[in-house]
């Protein structure tokens, strides 16, 4: 590949980098949050213990783990309700977050920046056009689209944060 090449092919991957990035700090700080939410459902005062426990699980471990205790820890049905619905979208939101870090990223002939997918399918059926089996999933793209999934972790961050607040409300309700 010739420098002029390759500095083409920077320039159209450049702005997808730094949304890829923002998302995956963005979704990093969520983690966090998740991680903290979950330690205070199962009152751990320690930090340096809260850190050891919550280092050892992924982000997909630690939604597992705050879906598991908060029924336990709080009985109010409508904060569990709230908690479960920003999970799932942080779970959701990860899932992206994924995709965009690790699938492959190519310039199409017509200069579009594509996000290719390994996947195996089968096409639709058209008017004399048989299905087809395949096995790449082209999707088009645009940073703005993924600042918005940045944009959409930063809510559900400050959602988790809000639902830690209302828990240690409730909590503080609870004791005699």
């Amino acid at each position: 590949m010739s420098t002029t090449q390759s500095s083409l092919l920077k320039s159209h991957y450049s702005e997808y980098a730094r949304a890829t990035g923002w998302v995956c700090m963005r979704l990093s700080y969520a983690d966090l949050l998740v991680g903290d939410l979950f330690l205070t459902l199962i009152g751990v005062a320690d930090d340096d213990i809260g850190r050891a426990i919550v280092s050892a699980l992924d982000l997909k471990g630690k939604l597992k783990m705050a879906r598991s205790v908060a029924p336990i820890a709080c009985h109010d049905e409508s904060w569990l309700e709230r908690l479960r619905k920003v999970l799932e979208k942080i779970e959701s939101l990860g899932q992206d977050r994924n995709r965009y870090a690790h699938d492959v990223w190519a310039v199409t002939p017509a200069k579009e920046v594509v996000r290719l997918q390994f996947k195996v399918g089968k096409t639709q059926p058209r008017k004399g056009i048989p299905s087809k089996t395949t096995t790449l999933q082209e999707t088009k793209m645009l940073p703005a689209e993924m600042y918005a999934k940045a944009d959409a972790i930063d809510l559900a961050a400050i959602r988790i944060a809000a639902l830690k607040s209302q828990f240690l409300e409730y909590q503080a309700k609870q004791k005699p």
